[in-house]
């Protein structure tokens, strides 16, 4: 399981997450019905575990999609946990504009 030492957690996955690194930051921008969508994002995006892979920036190093300049789901999300823990609104166009192909049938 996951190691508990005081306020830090240390996942099994090798990364180490100090809760009062943990901010609430700025919001999302609503572009047009999107109120529940970024409700959601921001849910998904403070989940301990997530917040710790999204803070070390590892999925965009080494994403095959970014080095063929395609647009990945997962990198976006770091790019807006980013942009939301530095206290300002973001818009977050980008993933509004892929939600087809997030959502694929």
């Amino acid at each position: 399981g996951d190691v508990h030492l005081g306020a830090t957690i240390i996942y099994q996955f090798g990364y180490s997450f100090n809760m009062s690194q943990l901010t609430i930051g700025g919001g999302l921008d609503n572009l047009g019905n999107t109120c529940f969508f970024n409700a959601t994002l921001q849910s998904i995006l403070h989940t301990r575990a997530l917040a710790t892979i999204l803070t070390h920036h590892q999925h965009s190093h080494t994403c095959k999609l970014k080095q063929q300049r395609q647009w990945c789901c997962f990198c976006e999300m770091e790019t807006v946990y980013a942009a939301t823990r530095q206290a300002k609104r973001y818009a977050p166009n980008s993933m509004i504009n892929h939600l087809k192909s997030i959502f694929k049938k």
